[in-house]
């Protein structure tokens, strides 16, 4: 076999090969639609539309067999780097793989004729997943051909294997988790609460379902942050567009809890090759005694079991919280790949950060624990009421204003 580096600089030349990439994205591992073409391209257009992108793949002839996108950040708003499409608002790209390829050759013309070519002084990926074979498989490469990586630890991803039964999965819950969902259930649904799915919801009626569900981002903490989409200017409209792709797709799926016709708590998600991919999670803090969050997630998995049999694993991609572990059978840990193919500038550059980076974890680890000593929040909290919607993106070192989210 002959593997070659097709390279695309620009998303009208990566477009022409459309195609071949999604043939990529349905054959690799990754099941997060978003590391497809369509919603690759509108997150390049919205998030990156003045920076430059680098996307990379591998070909058989006409067959990609790997394929790595990128664009250009700076860290600290001086040191170039080359950056996944992720960011604290969506996923987005990932690594992709062909499993019936020559991984270390495709990875080896991946690097040797690409990233090792690369202008950017240091790659600053994340968030990967820490034990995935396929990235475990590029550090290998990237060690071989001499460019220094270093991988860093960020934060658990909780999972839950979907059962073939409800009630047998209730029964792997905690006796107190049980009792508390089935009685916060009843009670809920004897006041006039309901639980509303649109699984193949029409184009047009897109928008208007979506502003139900991010109104409820406005009456909960996020509110308070300045953080929900519906006050951010040009995020309703990008979620608008990413859920359009999406549905057309069919991987869509909105979720409301709804009391008396009033939406109560939101989950946006998606699903595609046997996972339910939870990209967010609201709720309306007036009513954080019903626990709406969490009834949501328990109704939630409860309708998969009954009517998407075929799916196997929800994947909560935020970070481990109270609010996933209740319902969790499985986690999976994320970290951040930095590699320096810049030779003697990265090199030096990341021997530089591997002695500095400690020092700085301990200096805002004790200013954090610090500001909990004294912070005092009086407001009632669903447990499910942290945002499990968005990548493991961290702020150290960023050039954008990052918050605590995932997606490998």
């Amino acid at each position: 076999m002959t593997y070659r580096l097709i390279e695309h600089r620009s998303i009208e030349s990566w477009r022409r090969d459309a195609a071949a990439w999604n043939d990529l994205w349905r054959r690799s591992d990754v099941a997060l639609p978003l590391a497809a073409f369509e919603p690759l391209e509108l997150w390049y257009r919205h998030f990156a539309a003045e920076a430059p992108p680098r996307i990379l793949a591998v070909a058989d002839g006409s067959r990609y067999v790997a394929g790595l996108p990128l664009y250009g950040s700076r860290l600290r708003g001086w040191l170039p780097v080359g950056r996944l499409p992720v960011s604290p608002w969506s996923l987005g790209g990932n690594l992709l793989l062909d499993p019936q390829a020559d991984w270390r050759e495709a990875l080896g013309v991946l690097v040797r004729e690409g990233l090792a070519n690369s202008a950017w002084p240091w790659l600053w990926l994340e968030p990967i997943e820490s034990d995935s074979p396929r990235w475990l498989a590029l550090v290998e490469v990237l060690n071989e051909a001499g460019i220094s990586s270093e991988l860093i630890d960020l934060t658990t991803i909780d999972e839950t294997l979907l059962p073939e039964s409800w009630e047998a999965y209730l029964a792997s819950r905690s006796r107190n988790h049980r009792r508390n969902i089935r009685r916060r259930w009843r009670s809920f649904a004897a006041e006039g609460g309901r639980l509303i799915v649109h699984r193949q919801p029409a184009v047009d009626a897109l928008r208007g379902i979506l502003r139900r569900g991010f109104e409820v981002e406005t009456r909960c903490w996020k509110h308070r942050r300045g953080s929900t989409v519906l006050e951010t200017p040009g995020m309703f409209d990008f979620y608008c567009a990413q859920a359009r792709v999406l549905a057309e797709r069919d991987q869509l799926l909105l979720a409301l809890l709804e009391l008396n016709g009033r939406p109560i708590a939101f989950q946006y998600g998606f699903l595609a090759k046997g996972c339910y991919s939870l990209m967010k999670i609201a709720y309306d803090e007036a009513y954080a005694k019903l626990s709406p969050g969490q009834l949501l997630m328990g109704q939630m998995i409860h309708w998969l079991e009954e009517h998407e049999p075929e799916l196997k694993r929800l994947d909560f991609l935020g970070p481990s919280s109270e609010a996933t572990r209740s319902w969790r059978t499985g986690s999976y840990r994320v970290a951040r790949l930095v590699a320096a193919p810049g030779r003697v500038v990265g090199r030096s550059l990341l021997a530089s950060y591997r002695v500095v980076r400690p020092v700085v974890r301990r200096l805002r680890a004790a200013r954090s624990r610090h500001a909990s000593a004294r912070a005092v929040d009086p407001t009632p909290v669903d447990p499910a009421s942290k945002d499990a919607a968005a990548p493991v993106v961290s702020a150290e070192g960023s050039d954008e204003q990052h918050t605590t989210l995932h997606h490998a």
